[in-house]
């Protein structure tokens, strides 16, 4: 009896997360790049302030990976577009931080067609081909597109939009297993799973064996493993059961990384076997101008020690009544920052 009642109070005690502190970090005392232990992502070190100690790291040996929330092309957002012949405006706030990491991986929601029909409202979504050129100067590398508005224009419109992308060199993930990034210091293995509506004819499906299949052979062939899913509920802070259960199957197949969009707001974080899992980041580009959280939203960027997460740092971003995104400042989003802790 006393066994048992040990063992569940140490299974307590092993479980319970940590008491997040908003307070900066101490800055680590430099060392020799080549005797530098990285430290262990912790739920403090997310929500410091201070991020500068990544400096010390050796940078042949770093990585860093910027994703955001859903990024919506489609609707008013090409209508304005389209009315005012200027596709580059949705990215004129944020252009210069998503340039600033070797790899920025978002979820793209709409198909890009030609000929996409400009409207206002509705939920079938699509982009004018114009806005290609200002994805690739805005430093977007990948796109999922394991998304539940993907194949909106059918298997067509899927194909139209993957030969965009391509003669874009922007990759596509959720389609047909593992896509690869050559990052300078590292191979990312990037993968989209949906779990909103479908099957869809040519993307990837969220399911047990599919997961695994696919992450395992990412990490045959990568350093860093990247898993993003489209998945939970709408318009709710509370993760479910079945984000929890394929975030954790994820990361026990390998998975280093494990990003979430589609609730359109903000959701905690979990940090799961020393791996880090977002569960949603809210909208980046959208124009669900009709509430707060729906305008607002997180940016992470990622640093990679060799092929350990060692800081994850979270922008806010707040949405303009017209979609374009602005990064705001830590004081200015600590509301948005506050819905990580656990």
């Amino acid at each position: 009896m006393l066994d048992r009642l040990i063992s569940f109070i140490l299974s307590l005690i092993i479980v319970a997360p940590p008491v997040p502190i908003v307070s900066p970090l101490p800055t680590p005392i430099p060392l020799p790049p080549t005797h530098y232990i990285p430290q262990q992502i912790t739920y403090n070190s997310i929500l410091s302030q201070d991020h500068s100690w990544t400096a010390t790291l050796s940078a042949q040996k770093v990585t860093t990976v910027i994703t955001t929330g859903d990024v919506m092309l489609g609707r008013s957002i090409n209508a304005k577009a389209a009315a005012s012949k200027n596709f580059s405006y949705p990215f004129s706030e944020v252009s210069g931080f998503l340039n600033s990491a070797d790899l920025t991986f978002v979820n793209l929601e709409n198909p890009i067609v030609k000929g996409c029909p400009v409207i206002n409202d509705g939920f079938k979504f699509c982009a004018d081909p114009r806005f290609l050129p200002f994805l690739t100067q805005a430093g977007i590398d990948a796109v999922n597109l394991a998304n539940n508005h993907a194949a909106n224009f059918g298997a067509t419109g899927l194909k139209d939009t993957l030969r965009y992308l391509e003669s874009a060199s922007i990759l596509a993930a959720g389609v047909s297993g593992p896509v690869y990034f050559a990052a300078p210091n590292a191979r990312i293995g990037i993968l989209g799973f949906n779990d909103v509506g479908g099957p869809y004819q040519g993307i990837s499906q969220a399911a047990d064996e599919g997961i695994k299949a696919g992450i395992n052979t990412a990490c045959s062939r990568s350093d860093i493993v990247i898993v993003q899913f489209h998945w939970g509920s709408e318009y709710t802070t509370t993760v479910t059961g079945r984000q929890r259960r394929f975030a954790r199957l994820a990361i026990d197949s390998g998975a280093d990384l494990v990003i979430g969009n589609h609730p359109h707001w903000v959701q905690p974080l979990e940090i799961y076997k020393g791996k880090l899992i977002v569960y949603s980041q809210g909208n980046f580009i959208f124009d669900q101008s009709w509430s707060l959280k729906t305008m607002q939203g997180l940016s992470g960027k990622f640093t990679f020690f060799d092929s350990l997460l060692v800081d994850a740092h979270f922008f806010p971003v707040v949405i303009s009544p017209e979609g374009r995104p602005e990064i705001v400042s830590f004081a200015l989003g600590r509301s948005i920052m506050e819905v990580l802790s656990p």
